[in-house]
Formats: C-alpha cells, structure tokens, sequence
C-alpha cells in the first residue's frame, strides 16, 4: 500500500508505466487472490449452513426441545412449594 502510494506521488497519476503496471500486473493478482478467497470462504459457509440444518434434525436441535414438556414457573424459580 505504502509502495503505491510512493509510486503515485514520485510519478504521478497520469504516468505511463504505472498505468500499463495498474492493467497488466495488480489487477489480475488483484482478481485472483479474491478468487482464491471466494474458493475458500464460499465452502466454509455451505458447510457451517448444511451442518446446522442438519444438526436441527437431532435430538439436540429443536426436535428434542419441542418435544420435552416445559418446567413449571415454580420448579424454574427453585422455590420449594
């Protein structure tokens, strides 16, 4: 980042070279390092999703809880009534 900057400042926005640099070289590394990102973070999200689903369908997801008869308020409260 500091490079660019420098680069910007010592040459100039309009100069040839560093445009010819912007088109040929940091734009594709640019693309490719966010393909290589997407490639990872997209999987990872599929996976977390389809394993929350289908961890749903356990008796430890909401199949189990709905079932359960809920505690009385005073059972809840640690009273001894």
């Amino acid at each position: 980042m500091l490079g660019g900057l420098a680069a910007h400042l010592l040459l100039g926005a309009d100069h040839p070279g560093l445009a010819g640099f912007l088109h040929w070289v940091a734009q594709p590394v640019g693309k490719v390092f966010l393909r290589l990102l997407f490639m990872l973070v997209v999987p990872l999200i599929f996976s977390a999703l389809v394993l929350g689903v289908t961890g749903l369908g356990t008796s430890g997801g909401w199949g189990g809880s709905a079932s359960r008869p809920s505690p009385t308020p005073s059972s809840s409260r640690g009273s001894r009534w």
